[in-house]
C-alpha cells in the first residue's frame, strides 16, 4: 500500500509538469494552424446554424460550409472546396428550409450555388447575358444576393463579363490597374423558384438591395459617379411583379450606406452620414418616411459611441431597430427606439459581439462572441436579455495556446478620456519589459476587447502590447513610463495572396525591426 501510495505521489507532480508544459503562447509557426469561423445563420426551424470556417494557412485557406446543431449534437461539414483561389461565402437558407444558398468561385467565376438539404451536391444557378449581337452569351460573375421574406425571388447583384480585351491584356501582363475606372458593369437579376433568371432593365452600378415584408418591391441603391468623388447613392423602388416599373425615392441622402423596409412597407430605415461635413465613417441610423420624404435622425445626440453598418434589423412591430455599435472598447448590439431614438445597449456576456443574425421574426438570434482570452465562437439566444449559450463547433484555436487577459490604462487629452488595453508578458512581474504600440490608422479604424493571435505571439517573446485608439504617441508614453520600457517598432507585412484570404496572409511573414 505504501508503494503504491508513494508511486502516485511522484507521478502526479510529474504529470503536472507535463501538462503544463503543453501550455504556451503560440509562436509564428503555430499561427499558420489558426482557422476562422464566419457568418452564422440559423435556419428556419431554429435546429441547425449554418457557418463559413476557413482554413488555416498551412491547410491553404480554403474556406468550406459546416452545420452546428443547436440542441448539442454533433456539427459536420457540409462543403468540401478544393481550389485554393476560390471561397464559399454568404451562406443563406431558404425560408422553407429546402435548401443553403452561398457564393463561390470554384471554377474561377462567382456564381450562385443552391445546396439541397434532402441531399445531393450543390449545383450552380445559371445567370447570363448576351452584351451585343457579336459576343457570346457568358456567365456573369455574382457579388451578392437577397432572399425575398416568401422566399419567391432571389435578387442577385452580378457584374457583366470580362471584355475580350482585358483577357488579352492579363495575358500580355498589361495588370494596371485604373481604380473604379476598369471596373464591370453590376446588374440586378430577379431568380424565380424555377431557377430562371431575369434581368432588371436600366438600372446599373448596383451597390445593394432590400426586400419588402409583404415581397413585392424592393429598394435599389445604386451611385452615379466615381466613389472617390464623394457619396452619390440614389434609391430605386422596383416592382418585384415588373421590375420595369421603377421609382427613384425621393428625400434619399446621398450618403446612405444601407437600407431596410418598416415592416408596414411606408419608410426606411438607414445608415447615413452623421451631418454634410462629417469625418468619413461617421454615420447615424435615419427613418425615411416613403409617403413624405421626411428625413429624420434618430442618433443624432448619441455620444461616446459609434455605428457600424453590418447589422440592420426591424422589430417585427415596427418599434425599435437592431444595429451594431461600438462603446469603448467593446463592441456590442443596440436596440434604438424609432419614435424617440432611445439607445439600450444589449449585453450578451462577451465583450465583443459581431455577426448578429435574427432568424425572420423568431425570437432566436445568433451571433460571434469573443473576448481577448477567447476566441470567436458560434453562440444562440433565444432572448434578448441572456448571454447565449456556446454551440458544439470545430475547433479555430487550439487549446493549448495561452493568452493573457488586459489591464485598463485610462489618460486624458484635450478634455476627453482615453482609453487603452494593455497586456504584459510574463517577464513583466519581475522588472521592465519592451513594449509595441499596436495603433490603427484612420477615424473608421477602431480596436475593441477581442482575440488577437498576433498580441499573444508577441507576448511569448516578451514584449508588452498597448492597443488604444487614436491619440499621439507621446501621451502614452508618457502614462506608461512607469509601467514599461517604451520601444517603438515598425512591422512589415508582405502579401501576395488574394483579398479573399487577407487574414490568412497577414500571418504569412512578419518582420519586425525597432529603433
Amino acid at each position: 500500500m505504501k508503494r503504491t501510495f508513494g508511486a502516485a505521489v511522484i507521478l502526479l507532480p510529474v504529470m503536472s509538469i507535463s501538462l503544463a508544459a503543453q501550455q504556451h503562447f503560440p509562436t509564428n509557426q503555430d499561427l499558420r494552424q489558426l482557422r476562422t469561423i464566419s457568418s452564422p445563420q440559423l435556419s428556419p426551424d431554429l435546429k441547425h446554424v449554418v457557418v463559413t470556417v476557413q482554413d488555416s494557412t498551412a491547410d491553404g485557406c480554403r474556406t468550406h460550409l459546416w452545420l452546428l446543431s443547436s440542441d448539442g449534437g454533433p456539427y459536420r461539414q457540409l462543403t468540401f472546396n478544393q481550389s485554393e483561389s476560390s471561397a464559399e461565402r454568404t451562406p443563406e437558407y431558404l425560408p422553407d428550409g429546402s435548401a443553403i444558398l452561398f457564393v463561390s468561385s470554384r471554377d474561377g467565376k462567382s456564381k450562385l450555388y443552391r445546396l439541397p438539404l434532402e441531399g445531393g451536391e450543390s449545383s450552380a444557378v445559371t445567370l447570363e447575358r448576351t452584351p451585343g449581337p457579336k459576343e457570346p452569351l457568358s456567365a456573369v460573375g455574382v457579388i451578392s444576393y437577397s432572399i425575398s421574406p416568401d422566399g419567391h425571388t432571389i435578387a442577385v447583384i452580378a457584374s457583366d463579363p470580362d471584355p475580350a480585351s482585358r483577357a488579352r491584356d492579363r495575358k500580355d501582363k498589361k495588370d494596371v490597374i485604373w481604380v473604379e475606372h476598369d471596373e464591370t458593369v453590376h446588374r440586378l437579376y430577379l431568380v424565380d423558384t424555377t431557377w430562371k433568371s431575369r434581368e432588371v432593365p436600366t438600372l446599373t452600378d448596383m451597390d445593394a438591395v432590400s426586400w419588402s415584408e409583404q415581397s413585392d418591391k424592393l429598394l435599389v441603391l445604386t451611385h452615379t459617379r466615381l466613389r472617390d468623388l464623394g457619396p452619390s447613392a440614389v434609391g430605386w423602388m422596383v416592382s418585384a411583379q415588373d421590375p420595369s416599373e421603377q421609382k427613384k425615392v425621393a428625400g434619399l441622402p446621398e450618403s446612405t450606406r444601407r437600407a431596410a423596409f418598416t415592416h408596414q412597407g411606408d419608410s426606411l430605415v438607414l445608415f447615413a452620414k452623421c451631418q454634410k461635413d462629417s469625418p468619413e465613417g461617421c454615420i447615424d441610423i435615419f427613418t425615411l418616411d416613403l409617403g413624405t420624404a421626411r428625413l429624420h435622425n434618430l442618433t443624432v445626440n448619441l455620444k461616446d459611441s459609434t455605428l457600424a453598418p453590418d447589422q440592420l434589423t426591424v422589430s417585427e412591430d415596427d418599434r425599435n431597430v437592431l444595429v451594431s455599435i461600438t462603446h469603448g472598447m467593446k463592441r456590442t448590439v443596440a436596440v434604438i427606439d424609432l419614435y424617440d431614438g432611445h439607445v439600450k445597449l444589449l449585453d450578451f456576456g462577451k465583450p465583443t459581439i459581431s455577426a448578429f443574425r435574427q432568424q425572420a421574426n423568431s425570437k432566436a438570434y445568433v451571433y460571434l462572441g469573443c473576448s481577448s482570452t477567447t476566441e470567436a465562437a458560434v453562440y444562440m439566444t433565444t432572448s434578448r436579455d441572456q448571454s447565449g449559450k456556446r454551440l458544439e463547433q470545430p475547433e479555430t484555436v487550439p487549446s493549448s495556446w495561452t493568452s493573457a487577459p488586459w489591464k485598463p490604462v485610462l489618460w486624458k487629452r484635450a478634455g476627453f478620456t482615453i482609453e487603452g488595453l494593455l497586456y504584459l508578458p510574463p517577464q513583466a512581474s519581475s522588472g521592465k519589459v519592451p513594449m509595441v504600440v499596436n495603433v490603427h490608422g484612420g477615424p473608421r479604424g477602431q480596436f475593441t476587447d477581442m482575440y488577437s493571435p498576433l498580441t499573444n505571439l508577441l507576448l511569448g517573446r516578451g514584449w508588452a502590447v498597448l492597443v488604444t485608439n487614436p491619440v499621439e504617441a507621446q501621451d502614452m508614453a508618457s502614462n506608461l513610463k512607469r509601467q514599461t520600457r517604451t520601444t517603438w517598432v515598425t512591422a512589415t507585412i508582405s502579401t501576395s495572396w488574394p483579398a479573399s484570404t487577407r487574414f490568412c496572409a497577414q500571418l504569412r511573414s512578419i518582420r519586425i525591426t525597432w529603433r
